[in-house]
């Protein structure tokens, strides 16, 4: 989800910086100011980058491995502990996960039209592809606040 998110303002960053471009074609390029960048679009990016990467990202107690003795007590075994049993526990972590990714897909969504579309000549609010008639509405910044406020709302589990 985190990667999907920076390559998502990457894209959206180098197709509008010269400057990035360049840096992303020298392999200098520094996905932070991508998300920065973002930021100008899509605001929530920022915090939901981030808290990915706490979570999924930078080492903590949640990554493991956790170390137990070995059977013969001659060593350690570093094991990870995959908790199947947990959906009976928090039995609403479904939706959590499918809001979440229902909001990093609406954001990538909404980069990816920052970066390819155009403003329709002949439908205003409408979006299309460069050279084309083919003209679309895009309720992707409604869709975002939607499930942003969705997410933001259910309990922890």
């Amino acid at each position: 989800m985190r990667l999907s998110l920076e390559s998502a303002a990457t894209a959206v960053h180098i197709c509008s910086c010269e400057k990035a471009l360049a840096q992303y074609c020298k392999s200098t390029y520094k996905s932070t100011s991508a998300i920065s960048n973002a930021k100008k679009i899509v605001p929530i990016i920022g915090e939901l980058w981030g808290s990915i990467s706490t979570i999924a990202v930078h080492v903590n107690l949640t990554h493991g491995p956790f170390y137990q003795p070995s059977e013969d007590g001659e060593g350690l075994v570093g094991t990870i502990n995959v908790p199947l049993a947990e959906k009976k526990a928090a039995p609403g972590q479904d939706e959590i996960l499918l809001t979440l990714i229902s909001l990093i897909s609406n954001i990538d969504l909404r980069l990816f039209e920052e970066t390819l579309l155009e403003n329709s000549p002949t439908n205003y609010g409408w979006l299309q592809m460069p050279g084309t008639q083919h003209s679309y509405i895009c309720p992707t910044e409604e869709l975002i606040r939607k499930y942003h406020d969705k997410f933001v709302q259910m309990p922890d589990i």
